[in-house]
């Protein structure tokens, strides 16, 4: 089983992360006089995504997105490149803050896929029970388990015989004996169960190695 929302918020921070490693970029970038024009629309435009996106994922996460202040804090800093740049102390800062981020979105990512992986095995749990419990030696062992439990509790609460005057020990033996024979399944009937559900078996087996021919 899948959870649907789990995954598109995984799709999300990834796509999140992609956004801020580029943003990461400009910030490593080496620039020597003048930054070209178009790294710098592009560098507005980055900004702008990850603004964008940064809310959207702090409306839908569960929890919220604990980073989003130190990104918009940075996003803040980096009016553009060229001012950004243009002193070591500040872009080192903005490197530094950038980094930490990074960490940190990394971690919700974990944490998510951390999620997926619990629910895959719970579902993996699951389908095998189901199997099992669909299997025909199941269903055999089962009606096994009910027929001596039933046979077993007619023979506590079965009343004794009643007591007639004259009547042997003998009478009384073969009395008791024969009402007890009343709550017996009839051997016939356990015989062709046996052979049904032997049947069923078989022709499980038969489509197991069909299919595996096929393939």
């Amino acid at each position: 089983m899948r959870d649907k929302t789990l995954e598109r918020y995984i799709i999300l921070v990834r796509e999140f992360i992609r956004l801020w490693e580029e943003l990461g970029e400009f910030l490593h970038l080496k620039v020597e006089e003048k930054v070209p024009e178009e790294k710098e629309k592009r560098f507005m435009e980055l900004k702008s995504e990850i603004a964008r996106k940064s809310q959207v994922l702090s409306e839908n996460l569960e929890g919220g997105f604990p980073v989003e202040a130190q990104i918009v804090d940075i996003i803040s800093q980096s009016p553009s490149l060229a001012q950004i740049h243009s002193t070591t102390l500040q872009i080192k800062k903005l490197q530094n803050d950038w980094h930490t981020t990074l960490v940190a979105l990394n971690k919700i990512l974990g944490s998510l896929e951390n999620k997926r992986e619990e629910l895959a095995r719970v579902s993996a749990l699951g389908v095998k029970f189901k199997r099992f419990l669909r299997h025909p030696l199941t269903t055999l062992i089962f009606l096994i388990v009910v027929i001596f439990i039933l046979y077993g509790l007619a023979s506590l609460f079965l009343p004794p015989p009643e007591v007639k005057e004259g009547e042997g020990l003998g009478e009384k033996l073969k009395s008791f004996l024969a009402r007890r024979e009343l709550i017996k399944v009839d051997t016939g009937l356990k015989e062709r169960i046996g052979k049904r559900l032997e049947s069923k078996i078989e022709e499980k087996r038969r489509e197991r190695e069909e299919r595996l021919r096929a393939e």
